[in-house]
């Protein structure tokens, strides 16, 4: 089959995806966007190679008014016929109207479009626009089916946003092997004491403010118990003083390269996802890939991913008594933790895996699409008539804010 993929964001996933794809025999090209796109190709240019699949990124201009972006944006219209795809997968949305148009445009020719939708609704920190929603609905409007990684979240899609369930497929994020390729890393020393890693974009939803409760508990009982903190975003910058004042937190308040990523990983004992609330999680695959045990909370999808007591703990979120707990009972035994890497890495080799079980789940959903068998009416696939009304789309927009807007009120 020959599959298109578009990654206006989420490129470092949406890769994983095409080169599972080519490897279990698909003709793949992709379209990654700024600056993943070019980060990508110079720190794992080895990933990229294979006979199979067709690399190309956009790149990022000052001015939004620049004509480059529309040159840019015709050339990844051309690019898809030119590769004479049968089915192009927006992978990667981000808040860009492109991926909207490009199904639009490319449905007319009836080509059928297939989304990964990550999120369904917004998180507490994110910036909610109406506008945002507005391009949403109209790119899954004009896809003939939705993939999502959790029935948690399938569940809040189709409720936020009016979708038939039929349309949703849910299968599991693959694993981030990609960063086990990075040409830049070496070997690091092991750490020597228990040592917790929080990685990621800094937002109120990660719970931070949870795991530094933790972390003054930790150094109560076990001081020599490190706790790093990787990564930019706002709650970091608001919790930076107190981070430096608790001696067992480390903090990497920058952008985390590959190579950073790599390095912070195997000098930790564990992953820590803390989230108060979220759809799935990254970093979770992250640390499964380098076979890092995770404490986390039971939020989204991830108690579907995550085996209490086999892969990592789960916990509560907003609970940083039981997060201590748990953080302390995988850091006093290392027998328990390296069962547990033991069984996450077999796990990120086998339901992870991007060639095996995750490139035959999305085929099948190619293939599905192909015989004309997905959601879609006409009015859904005309490019001049949304199929929604203001008020439909308004109505849509308060559900995917609704948890944002009643974590304020109950924050205030």
């Amino acid at each position: 089959m020959r599959i298109f993929i578009v990654a206006m964001a989420n490129g470092i996933y949406s890769v994983q995806l095409a080169k599972g794809l080519a490897e279990s025999g698909h003709h793949v090209a992709i379209a990654v966007g700024p600056p993943e796109g070019q980060e990508i190709r110079r720190e794992v240019p080895k990933f990229l190679q294979n006979p199979r699949l067709t690399y190309h990124t956009n790149h990022s201009y000052s001015s939004k008014r620049d004509i480059r972006h529309f040159l840019q944006f015709v050339g990844t219209i051309a690019q898809i016929f030119m590769h004479r795809s049968q089915v192009v997968h927006i992978a990667g949305a981000g808040y860009s109207k492109q991926p909207m148009l490009i199904s639009r445009i490319i449905s007319l020719f009836g080509i059928p479009v297939v989304t990964t939708v990550h999120d369904a609704q917004f998180h507490p920190g994110d910036n909610a626009e109406l506008r945002t929603v507005q391009s949403f609905i109209r790119l899954i409007d004009s896809s003939r089916a939705i993939i999502v990684h959790g029935k948690q979240i399938a569940s809040k899609l189709s409720h936020n946003l009016a979708i038939e369930p039929k349309k949703v497929f849910v299968i599991p994020r693959g694993n981030n092997d990609i960063y086990l390729h990075c040409q830049h890393s070496k070997s690091y020393e092991p750490a020597k004491v228990p040592t917790a890693l929080l990685f990621g974009r800094m937002r109120r939803y990660k719970g931070l403010h949870v795991l530094l409760d933790a972390a003054e508990i930790i150094y109560s009982r076990l001081p020599a118990f490190r706790v790093v903190i990787a990564g930019k975003g706002p709650e970091l910058d608001r919790f930076e003083e107190r981070c430096h004042n608790l001696p067992n937190v480390e903090v990497h308040n920058k952008y985390i390269s590959f190579s950073d990523l790599v390095m912070l990983h195997y000098q930790c004992t564990m992953v820590i996802i803390p989230y108060i609330e979220a759809s799935q999680s990254s970093p979770l695959n992250i640390a499964f890939s380098f076979g890092k045990p995770v404490v986390a909370t039971r939020v989204g999808a991830i108690p579907e991913v995550l085996r209490h007591g086999e892969d990592g703990l789960l916990v509560a979120p907003g609970a940083p008594k039981a997060l201590a707990e748990a953080m302390l009972r995988i850091g006093r035994d290392p027998i328990l933790a390296e069962k547990m890497s033991v069984s996450v890495r077999a796990k990120a080799n086998g339901d992870l895996s991007w060639s095996g079980a995750i490139a035959a789940q999305t085929g099948s959903v190619y293939k599905h699409v192909l015989n004309g068998k997905s959601i879609l009416t006409s009015s859904e696939s005309h490019f001049f008539r949304p199929k929604r009304t203001a008020a439909e789309i308004n109505e849509c927009y308060l559900r995917c804010t609704e948890e944002q807007r009643s974590y304020i009120e109950n924050r205030g």
